[in-house]
Parts: C-alpha cells; sequence; structure tokens
C-alpha cells in the first residue's frame, strides 16, 4: 500500500508566516501533482477549513450548533487513470499511499490515508459503485493549520469527496456528502465527530455561519454582519495542553439517561431548571448532570446568538459568549490559566466576544474583534502571558468565507 517518494518531490515551505493565497496553493497543487505523476491532473478541487463558533455538545444532543467555514483551505488536484488502482500523495507527506478499489476496506486503513482513502470507501457505502469506477490520482495540498481546531480534516475529507463525485459521476447534493464525509471522519476519528463542521465546509458563504439542526440535520446561513460592523475572527492559540474529554460513548450514555430519567425524547425538549429540580437525578453522578445543564443552555445560546446576530450584529454575543466559556468550566472542571488569560486579555482590549474553543478539548481560544483592535490585543497577550511567565500565544486572523468547489 505505501510507496516512498521520490527525491524530486515538490515541498511547499510552511515555515513562513504568511499564508499563500488559493491562487498560490493552486498552483503548488498542480505543480505537485506533475512532479509526483508525471501529467497534469484533470481538475482542482478545493474546500475551506471551519470552525465551531459556538454549539459545543449540543449536536450529539439533537440540538443546534452554530459554524463557519474559513478563509484558508484544502486543494486536492485529481487525475483519472486507466486501471483500478487509487493513488494519493500530499505536500505534507513523504510517501504514497497506493491500493486497489478492489481491496479498499474502511476496517483496514492506517495512518495519514485515512481520511482520503476512507472517503473513497465512504462514497461506496453511500451509493457510489466502486466496482465500476476507474482508478484516481489525487495530490493534497493546503494552508489549513492542522492539529489547533479549524478543520483541517473536515477541508481534506471534503475536497476529496468533491473530487471523487465529480470524477466517478455520483449523483450526491450536500447533505449526502456531508454524511460521507462524516463517515470518513468517525472512522478515522474512532467516534462520531458530527455533521455541523462538514455542513459548513460545503455550504458555507462569506460572512455567514452555518446553523446546523442536530436533530433534522437541516441547515440554513445566518448573515454574521462582520464586513458591516469591521469584525474579524482572531484565533488564540495557547501552549497549554488540551484537556481530555470522556469518551463520545460515555457523554451518549449519559445524555440519553437523564433524557430517558426526565420522560423527554431527548434533552432538546429539558430545561436546566427541570434538571437541577429533578428527584429521579439525585443518584445521577454529578458529571453527568453538569454534562445535560450545559447541553440544555448551550442548545438555547445557540439560537440565542443567532437571532442576535441576524437583528443586532457581533457587538450583541460578548455575554452569550462568556455564558459558554463559563459553561464548559462548569460541566468539565476549570479553565487553565493559559486559557482565561487569552480569554480576559482579549476582553479588555476590545474583543466583542471571546470563548474556549472547541469542546474543552482544545488549548485555542477565538476572538470576535473589531479589525482596529487587532494588533492591541495580539501586543496585550504577548506582554500579560510574559507577566505570568508562559509563552505567548500564536495569533491568527480568519474570516468567514465561501464553500467547497472546483477550479
Amino acid at each position: 500500500m505505501w510507496r516512498k517518494l521520490g527525491q524530486n518531490r515538490a515541498v511547499r515551505d510552511h515555515t513562513t508566516e504568511e499564508l499563500g493565497t488559493l491562487g498560490d496553493i493552486r498552483d503548488d497543487t498542480r505543480e505537485g501533482f506533475r512532479t509526483i505523476y508525471g501529467k497534469d491532473p484533470h481538475g482542482l478541487w478545493s474546500a475551506p477549513g471551519v470552525m465551531r463558533l459556538i454549539g459545543d455538545h449540543t449536536e450529539y444532543a439533537d440540538g443546534h450548533t452554530l459554524c463557519l467555514a474559513l478563509d484558508v483551505r484544502t486543494v486536492v488536484a485529481l487525475g483519472v487513470r486507466n486501471d483500478r488502482t487509487i493513488r494519493v500523495a500530499s505536500v505534507d507527506q513523504d510517501e504514497i499511499a497506493e491500493i486497489s478499489l478492489d481491496d479498499l476496506d474502511g476496517e483496514t486503513l492506517e495512518g495519514w490515508p485515512k481520511y482520503p482513502l476512507g472517503t473513497a470507501w465512504a462514497l461506496g457505502q453511500f451509493g457510489a459503485d466502486l466496482h465500476a469506477v476507474p482508478g484516481v490520482d489525487l495530490y493534497i495540498d493546503s494552508d489549513v493549520p492542522t492539529q489547533v481546531r479549524l478543520g483541517s480534516s473536515v477541508a481534506l475529507s471534503v475536497a476529496v469527496a468533491l473530487a471523487l463525485r465529480d470524477a466517478w459521476q455520483v449523483d450526491a447534493d450536500a447533505t449526502q456528502l456531508a454524511r460521507v464525509c462524516n463517515m470518513a471522519e468517525s472512522l478515522a476519528a474512532g467516534e462520531d465527530v458530527g455533521l455541523g463542521p462538514i455542513l459548513a465546509s460545503l455550504t458555507g458563504q462569506a460572512d455567514h455561519g452555518v446553523l446546523v439542526d442536530g436533530r433534522s440535520k437541516d441547515f440554513d446561513n445566518v448573515p454574521l454582519g462582520f464586513a458591516s460592523s469591521e469584525h474579524t475572527l482572531l484565533h488564540i492559540q495557547t501552549h497549554a495542553e488540551p484537556s481530555t474529554l470522556p469518551p463520545l460513548a460515555d457523554r451518549l450514555k449519559a445524555i440519553e439517561q437523564v433524557a430517558d430519567a426526565l420522560g423527554v425524547p431527548s434533552l432538546r425538549e429539558a430545561s436546566a431548571s427541570t434538571i437541577s429540580a429533578s428527584d429521579e437525578l439525585e443518584e445521577f453522578p454529578a458529571a453527568d448532570r453538569a454534562l445535560a445543564v450545559h447541553t440544555v443552555r448551550e442548545n438555547a445560546r445557540v439560537l440565542e446568538v443567532v437571532r442576535a446576530l441576524r437583528e443586532e450584529g457581533p457587538l450583541s454575543v460578548g455575554q452569550l459568549f462568556a455564558d459558554s466559556h463559563q459553561s464548559l468550566a462548569e460541566a468539565f472542571g476549570p479553565h487553565s490559566l493559559d486559557i482565561n488569560l487569552a480569554v480576559d486579555i482579549a476582553q479588555e482590549n476590545g474583543a466583542s466576544a471571546a470563548r474556549l474553543l472547541g469542546h474543552r478539548s482544545s488549548s485555542s481560544v477565538v476572538a470576535i474583534v473589531p479589525h482596529s483592535d487587532v494588533s492591541r490585543i495580539t501586543q496585550a497577550l504577548d506582554t500579560g502571558f510574559s507577566e505570568h511567565g508562559l509563552a505567548a500565544p500564536d495569533v491568527s486572523v480568519f474570516n468567514p468565507s465561501d464553500h467547497a468547489t472546483r477550479h
């Protein structure tokens, strides 16, 4: 399955401070494909990284989540072959993954190719006739930062899914492709990762978020008002160790048991006050009750954030973000000094809203910030972290962007 790349492999320098433009990445991807495979690709497809703006631990409890596409992208070049082989190469890997479509099995995939090859396998699970389609060569390049909760795996799965859908002439809309990508990502991650971020990558629009209903899987684009109010997103990556969450299976079991004890179909029909007052829950572990309370309140916060953004704009969501941040601490224990410091400094220096990013298993903070305050917040973070003997966080600016597409 594995083959080493030759010494002429093209590698883009990822150590530079400035990320390349989409045009640069497309050029690099096309050239990388030519270098590896010795031919031109049949086409290029790209998908954006994503962020769950608010709505942690809600989607798997039938609740709502608000996600958005970002202005960083993964680009995939594809060439159709005349045999049954899939080959996958990446700018970040020193070997080509190679397998026959006849041997493609989601249970046996290993290493980094789990995402692209798992996406091909998942397409087969959703109706693509993998016995009839041709093999393909894939080459992947990206400027989506990895391991910082900005959807690098989502962007990869979505870009590959679009490329394969077109190459194999599969009839699949955004919702069907989201399920394909969710299957592939969940296979790689070992647990269901949810549809919200995937739908944002597939359907997002500039200056909009994507509101996803965890029960119906319906979604809607929500205007954010960042452009008109001159706001942007500040991603603050601290050097704290991310917290470890209980496995999803344990969280699901806890939420389902609380719902059963309350006599409701799901926590979407419950209220925090009902959970707190219920005699039926007195014997439940405190952690299970805390997670249930957070889930109920967070779902309500998502809908209130959407209402506030539609009617008033980003200046109106600061307290809701603060409540979400505190709610995660109440559910899973106190945040680290780095996380709280990043939130406090951002808010004290002009941020309209700030909170922990990413289900608590993250060392990142997202802040909604006026353009005019980006430099001030960045400098204050450097100073404030230094005063506490902490390494300064890495700060990046992102904007809500458009969905995945063919180029």
